[in-house]
């Protein structure tokens, strides 16, 4: 196994949009690609009150609520999907947001 992935089973994540094929997510200025990650950004969730809700990462970067304006509608493309997945943890993308690989989507939410 790579000694960079860290198993987390039974944690639950939320993911924006669909999964990258290459389980890769870009690294966005504006709407120029600058990079990637390590692996498909993701957020923390917790269920309060029977709905899963999203963990904001920390320390918090003002770019995760610009991403997450875009994320639910704040764009022309309007709503991204959004899933309930969970897999595996390696590490920390740009934004203090999870990243992981395989990737099993749970549920979709939205």
């Amino acid at each position: 196994m790579n000694k960079d992935i860290i198993q987390t089973t039974n944690k639950k994540y939320i993911r924006f949009g669909d999964i990258p094929e290459n389980e890769v997510s870009g690294i966005w200025c504006d709407t120029i690609k600058v990079g990637e990650e390590k692996g498909v950004s993701v957020y923390d969730a917790v269920m309060i009150e029977g709905q899963w809700r999203v963990v904001l990462p920390f320390p918090l970067k003002k770019e995760v609520g610009f991403d997450l304006y875009n994320f639910i509608g704040g764009t022309e493309n309007g709503n991204l999907p959004m899933y309930l997945v969970e897999g595996d943890y390696v590490g920390k993308g740009t934004t203090n947001e999870p990243l992981l690989k395989n990737i099993r989507i749970i549920q979709k939410l939205l």
